[in-house]
């Protein structure tokens, strides 16, 4: 079975589709605009990162404004995968990038409302680092085919906050960040001992390692112990001409040749 490579819990998978679907179809004139003008959904995706420098620059003047800017960041970050599987060019490479710029669009805009003296320093520092500690352990869950049911993301808590501090003058940023950053650190903790069992799972990952070494089984026992543990290594080591060594890994014949030389 072939591993999920993006970075939804389980709960959000079950309206995925459902969610793609709605999207198409209010989107569907700019991404028929888009298509008929050739733009890349590459393109697209880095777009919102700009959106997230004007920002910067915008949001204490014209809070307002700011605001609608970041609804269009948003839409972007929509509307760049919605267009590259209109046009047939979704590919792993455009949803990693589609991961670095709603990341970075993210991280400007806390940057933006922390230089504005809205957001204090230090939740905006422990933000920029637990948002892509959280969906980077997303990813990694769903790699490794241990995805987690549930993940509190930040639109849920900072994004209100963030309408109402811009469009209201409200100001509860730094309690929504913070609670944003202990419930992004749930999930992180959560998904840690998720990889932990999975990896442990994995052959000659766990047990392929002897304590207090950092190396490999065969990099740190004799050759009979080796043979013992792995004799499929000390076939395939004959097979490339690889002799034994009892103090460390395999060396090859012709780098004991070049040595004697």
């Amino acid at each position: 079975m072939v591993p999920v490579l993006d970075s939804y819990s389980s709960f959000e998978r079950r309206f995925l589709d459902r969610g793609r679907w709605l999207v198409y179809t209010l989107l569907k004139p700019a991404v028929f605009l888009l298509t008929a003008l050739g733009v890349s959904p590459n393109v697209v995706s880095l777009a919102q990162v700009g959106v997230g420098v004007i920002i910067v620059f915008t949001v204490t003047s014209y809070p307002r404004l700011t605001f609608l800017l970041f609804l269009l960041a948003l839409l972007l970050d929509s509307l760049d995968g919605t267009l590259a599987r209109h046009t047939g060019r979704a590919s792993p490479f455009g949803a990693l990038l589609d991961q670095y710029c709603d990341h970075g669009r993210e991280i400007l805009v806390i940057a933006a409302l922390a230089r504005a003296g809205a957001l204090s320093p230090f939740p905006a520092v422990l933000y920029a680092l637990a948002y892509p500690a959280l969906n980077l352990t997303l990813y990694l869950c769903n790699y490794h085919r241990v995805p987690l049911p549930l993940a509190l993301k930040s639109y849920l808590v900072v994004y209100p906050a963030l309408f109402a501090y811009l469009w209201f003058g409200a100001n509860w940023l730094d309690r929504a960040v913070s609670l944003s950053i202990a419930l992004m650190g749930l999930v992180v903790v959560q998904g840690l001992f998720h990889l932990r069992r999975a990896i442990m799972e994995i052959p000659g990952s766990g047990r392929g390692y002897r304590n207090g070494c950092a190396r490999p089984a065969r990099a740190c026992t004799t050759v009979r112990q080796q043979e013992e543990a792995h004799p499929d290594l000390a076939e395939l080591d004959s097979a490339r001409g690889i002799m034994p060594s009892r103090n460390g890994p395999g060396v090859q014949l012709r780098d004991i040749k070049r040595t004697m030389l």
